[in-house]
């Protein structure tokens, strides 16, 4: 049998059962920072004329235990 998410909510609701949360959001972006930015020396021109002339990466993704 399957339910779904709202059918879910509703059960919990009726029967007084809350959800628990296991982790709380840590807040890591520092939007009030001094630094500066990186120069945007590719100008999203990513095409390179051989191998290992342009290298790009973004760690945003990764999870951490800190959060």
């Amino acid at each position: 049998m399957s339910v779904s998410e709202r059918r879910v909510g509703q059960l919990m609701k009726i029967n007084g059962i809350r959800p628990v949360r296991t982790h709380r959001h840590k807040v890591t972006t520092d939007s009030q920072h001094t630094l500066g930015f990186a120069a945007n020396i590719l100008n999203e021109d990513f095409l390179a004329d051989a191998p290992n002339r342009k290298w790009a990466d973004d760690i945003s993704y990764i999870w951490t235990t800190e959060g």
